[in-house]
């Protein structure tokens, strides 16, 4: 099957992140997440958050993958680096919870001058291209995205039945808005619900990218490097302290 390699290289991404003892195969993880899916769902449109938190977004997660990852609803920890969309890379660890914060207040801010559903919808998707910017956690960030958007949705426009939004490409969607072209994403949702588009902003480039720190993790990693290639090269140096190394 030509599908087979794909979902073999998932799987195994999948078994590295940690799973539940009871998780043997894709089909299994698959089943389970998919029926807690839409419990997370339903739970995110009663709650009708706008702007979700840390604590808000830890718990759609918990949701999902309770049972699946041990971890589950936890943020990476130091030394848990990932990348995704080819190459990016998410925020070191110990910068999730303060990019989550700054990403809240900075969210909450454009939307008390945001007037109308158009400048509302592309707040909120420049808020989730900066969400899967951030990448906090190991497994399941779009599925997370995609539950707190049928939440940030329904408070914005109301609660109603509503199809699912696996419709919308939502990674190549949330690729576009971290990257600054938010008005996609915007649109799409502006076009489920029946408004009127955002004329000629489709490209727009916006700050939808958080504002990353130089952080102590990275800088750590580096100066361990050049240390491993000087002692590959036979030739040790004597080498600066490293900036805040982390705590082990």
């Amino acid at each position: 099957m030509a599908n087979q390699p794909d979902i073999a290289a998932q799987w195994k991404k999948i078994e590295a992140a940690g799973l539940c003892p009871e998780i043997t195969s894709f089909e299994a993880y698959t089943a389970k997440y998919l029926e807690q899916l839409e419990v997370a769902r339903k739970g995110s449109v009663d709650q009708a958050s706008l702007v979700p938190g840390s604590e808000e977004i830890a718990a759609v997660h918990f949701v999902i993958f309770r049972g699946i990852h041990p971890w589950a609803g936890k943020f990476r920890k130091p030394g848990q680096v990932v990348t995704f969309d080819g190459s990016t890379p998410g925020a070191d660890p110990h910068r999730i919870i303060p990019e989550l914060a700054a990403l809240k207040q900075r969210t909450e801010d454009e939307l008390a001058g945001a007037s109308d559903e158009q400048s509302r919808a592309k707040v909120v998707a420049s808020y989730l291209g900066a969400l899967r910017r951030i990448h906090p956690f190991l497994d399941g960030n779009t599925r997370t995205t995609v539950v707190l958007l049928y939440g940030q949705v329904a408070a914005l426009f109301g609660k109603k039945e509503r199809p699912a939004l696996a419709s919308l490409d939502f990674k190549n969607l949330l690729r576009e808005a971290y990257q600054g072209h938010v008005g996609f994403l915007a649109n799409r949702i502006l076009a489920e619900e029946g408004h009127a588009l955002l004329a000629g902003e489709a490209g727009e480039v916006g700050r939808a990218s958080p504002g990353l720190d130089e952080d102590m993790e990275t800088a750590w990693q580096q100066q361990r490097q050049k240390i491993l290639e000087q002692q590959q090269r036979g030739k040790p140096k004597a080498a600066k302290e490293p900036p805040n190394e982390p705590a082990s």
